[in-house]
């Protein structure tokens, strides 16, 4: 046993930083507060003519018990509810960006899909679905090399789609683009590593994954694959990112040394 392990001022610190609560950067300055004070008091008492061992634990009775100390940093250091939603949302924005571009991204993976397996695969309603006169002549006016009102459908289908998920990633794309800039400004790094964040990305990207999987495979069983493409496409996004996530929070829980499965 070194004699730092056999100190009781680290030990002291040790046990006061497992029950301290907060952002980090605030943790470490009570922590360092505590070091400052505790060593001045040492220095003290071993001037003083008494034992080092004896000055620290000494200056460690007297600081007060780790416990009630850290109690109350943690009342005083409490975020208030607007500071704890503004910390919300700063970590959960990046998340809510790559959502976006992920969007965006599966509508080229749609398009792609549609140029594959054709628009019945990817847009069509079950077979037998039938459609209003009126929808059928606006669609037909629009896209008037179609030469039936499901043609039609299709190709309206097809254009909203994909134009819909490409102006949902490029917005992420700006809104990335906003993130770095307010980032390089401040300084300091974007909060996509931070706990909440990687797991909420997890969980969300996920479940969306799974549940579009499914959604694809009962239209391959009960409509006999028409528009399944659809939920595939947005599938075949979201599930690499979600393993991405799954990588980065179990890293992330290493260097942490937090337990990891």
């Amino acid at each position: 046993m070194t004699a730092r392990d056999d100190s009781p001022v680290e030990a002291y610190l040790d046990d006061l930083l497992g029950k301290l609560r907060g952002r980090p950067s605030a943790v470490r300055r009570a922590l360092a507060e505590a070091d400052d004070h505790l060593h001045q008091a040492v220095a003290a008492h071993v001037a003083a003519a008494m034992d080092p061992r004896d000055a620290e634990a000494r200056a460690v009775a007297e600081f007060g018990d780790a416990g009630d100390v850290a109690a109350g940093f943690n009342r005083s250091g409490a975020m208030s509810l607007p500071q704890l939603a503004a910390t919300m949302v700063r970590q959960l924005l990046p998340v809510a960006t790559i959502g976006l571009l992920a969007v965006g991204l599966s509508g080229a993976v749609e398009q792609a899909m549609t140029w594959m397996w054709g628009r019945v695969f990817v847009f069509a309603d079950p077979p037998g679905t039938t459609y209003p006169a009126s929808a059928c002549h606006h669609w037909l006016s629009i896209h008037r090399a179609a030469h039936t009102c499901t043609q039609a459908f299709l190709a309206e289908s097809n254009a909203d789609n994909v134009q819909a998920r490409v102006a949902m990633g490029l917005f992420g794309l700006l809104l990335a683009v906003g993130l770095f800039a307010w980032t390089r400004r401040r300084r300091g790094p974007l909060p996509t590593t931070a706990p909440i964040a990687l797991l909420s990305g997890l969980v969300a990207f996920g479940v969306a994954g799974l549940g579009l999987v499914a959604l694809g495979i009962d239209r391959l069983q009960v409509a006999d694959g028409h528009g399944a493409g659809q939920w595939f496409s947005a599938a075949a996004v979201a599930l690499p990112v979600a393993v991405a996530y799954a990588v980065a929070f179990v890293r992330h829980a290493r260097r942490s040394g937090l337990p990891s499965w």
